[in-house]
């Protein structure tokens, strides 16, 4: 998916109710005005109303415009996703917008 628009397009139907995400180990490589990076995910998401754990990895591209570093492509390879025994997301107040 490309362009602002159509990411939140798909995000406004995104069937994730809410989520907590942890990110660990961001390994970045900058090449001029281009760069590469991973990282791992540690996501808490709710979804259909119940809590689950997701493990994955993203693997990004940035480039620099006009002196912004930007994502220009990330990609999210899930391991995997499994529903909580209980549910976690009553027991932390989340922000909602």
């Amino acid at each position: 998916m490309r362009g602002r628009e159509n990411i939140r397009a798909f995000f406004a139907t995104f069937p994730v109710q809410s989520a907590r995400q942890f990110i660990h180990n961001h390994v970045v490589d900058v090449q001029g005005d281009r760069g590469t990076g991973f990282s791992y995910l540690d996501g808490r998401p709710v979804r259909d109303g119940k809590s689950h754990y997701l493990v994955g990895r993203f693997d990004d591209e940035y480039i620099r415009l006009d002196g912004q570093w930007m994502f220009q492509r990330v990609v999210l390879s899930v391991h995997y996703m499994i529903e909580a025994a209980e549910r976690w997301d009553e027991l932390i107040p989340l922000r909602k917008n």
